[in-house]
């Protein structure tokens, strides 16, 4: 089968506009970002490429609400999430996005299985837990079955390697039905043969129609996306 092709005529689902981000520390002001733009459309893959200190992973975290920008607008779907707050912003986080880490974030005493399952857990009332609890750990079961790792159903992180702590991350990014990936470094722990493999499932799922925004230092990593938008100093060069 081949790969879905965005259609580069259609509106993009994230548009980035003149975003800025600035950090404010003894006095001194540092310019993170500078007047950002950026479009991604439906069943892209797109990689963000810059040195350490170019501004990245600030990107990255601006779209996932995980940080809130000094200027300018972030629109997701339409909807501009630099105006969300408290339960909105946490809806949008949960249901919108799939955070993909370098460092993984897995809750160290919980298995493999129940770190993939918090994340739909925290999406919605406790009330509710209760009678989804089924769905969401078959559905569990079955991420973690897709990414190789139905044998480690009951392991805990520590007794994971790298490259399966970045499988369980990446199962629990898609728990929630995310219309959107978010990868920051995710091969920037793993060794060359890992890698591979971790960027070979992205590919996977690229051509299954997800769309994904990938942030790397690594030209060759970037290069595994349909397009490339480099960062220098806080700028789209």
């Amino acid at each position: 089968m081949s790969d879905p092709t965005p259609d580069t005529n259609a509106p993009p689902i994230l548009q980035v506009r003149a975003v800025v981000r600035r950090f404010r520390e003894a006095g001194h002001t540092l310019d993170i970002l500078r007047g950002v733009d950026l479009d991604v459309r439906k069943g892209e893959w797109v990689s963000i490429l810059g040195r350490s200190g170019s501004g990245k992973s600030t990107l990255m975290h601006l779209i996932a609400g995980l940080d809130r920008v000094d200027c300018g607008t972030i629109l997701f779907d339409g909807q501009d999430i630099t105006r969300l707050r408290g339960a909105g912003l946490d809806r949008y986080r949960n249901r919108k996005m799939g955070l993909v880490f370098q460092s993984y974030h897995l809750l160290p005493e919980l298995s493999a299985l129940d770190n993939v399952m918090l994340a739909a857990m925290m999406d919605g009332s406790v009330l509710a837990w209760p009678g989804k609890r089924g769905a969401v750990r078959d559905r569990a079961e079955a991420l973690l079955t897709r990414v190789g790792l139905g044998g480690r159903l009951g392991h805990k992180p520590a007794k994971l390697s790298g490259g399966e702590r970045q499988r369980v991350a990446i199962a629990r990014a898609l728990i929630n039905n995310p219309a959107l990936i978010l990868a920051d470094e995710p091969t920037g722990n793993l060794d060359a043969e890992t890698t591979e493999e971790i960027l070979a499932l992205f590919g996977q799922l690229r051509a299954e129609g997800h769309t994904l925004v990938l942030v790397t230092h690594d030209t060759e990593v970037a290069a595994r996306g349909d397009r490339i938008v480099t960062l220098k100093e806080g700028r789209v060069v």
